[in-house]
């Protein structure tokens, strides 16, 4: 009878150990399995570091591409605003001559300050004379003239022009627009509110009104 109950003692003693060889066995699976996706974690986490490292150095290079195409921009559009100024600006005495206003000069980027800063500049500001009256002529020149370029002379420079240069609030204002490229529609708004409009004409520029244009006069 003892010996049975020692038996089965013993029996209960290897089914425990059994079951405890089991649970190492699997703690050991579950430790490896673990210790696997911690690792794949890491991979996963440096891949990551790296590709958001690689995505950091691309943004700043676009950062830099994108400053340098904005500054060649600038740089080819100024000089191309100048080449249109500097082709506009001799003409305009002698094509102006031809409708009666003796240009007296020609000034090129005016600038308007107010404490010191700039309030608002103008392309070509030109003292004149008309049948003994003088008078000043303002113009707005383009590489390419739109018609939203039309539309920001007249609202913004010539509708504050004698409030910013008060030196002229007593004298007409006669205004022209000019381009080495003119749209056409930019063409029949300028005419449509009252402005000259200037366009090259081989090595030259001309007047591009028709015959009985009025301008106005602000």
């Amino acid at each position: 009878m003892a010996k049975d109950k020692f038996d089965e003692i013993r029996e209960i003693l290897a089914e425990v150990t059994q079951r405890l060889n089991n649970v190492a066995r699997e703690q050991e699976l579950f430790a490896g399995e673990m210790r696997q996706l911690r690792a794949s974690q890491e991979e996963f986490q440096a891949s990551q570091k790296k590709t958001d490292e690689q995505q950091k150095k691309t943004d700043e290079q676009i950062k830099k591409t994108e400053k340098g195409i904005d500054r060649l921009s600038r740089e080819i559009g100024g000089g191309l605003g100048r080449a249109a100024e500097g082709l506009t600006a001799p003409c305009v005495p002698k094509l102006f001559s031809k409708l009666g206003i003796r240009v007296e000069t020609v000034h090129q980027r005016v600038k308007a300050l107010h404490n010191g800063q700039v309030k608002a500049e103008i392309d070509l500001l030109c003292p004149a004379r008309k049948n003994g009256s003088s008078l000043i002529l303002v113009g707005e020149v383009k590489a390419h003239l739109t018609n939203e370029d039309v539309k920001d002379f007249l609202d913004e420079s010539l509708s504050s022009f004698k409030e910013n240069f008060a030196e002229y609030k007593d004298m007409d204002v006669i205004a022209f627009v000019s381009g080495l490229n003119v749209e056409e529609n930019a063409v029949r708004l300028a005419q449509k509110k009252g402005l000259y409009v200037l366009i090259p004409f081989g090595e030259t520029m001309r007047i591009a009104n028709l015959p009985d244009f009025e301008p106005k006069v602000w």
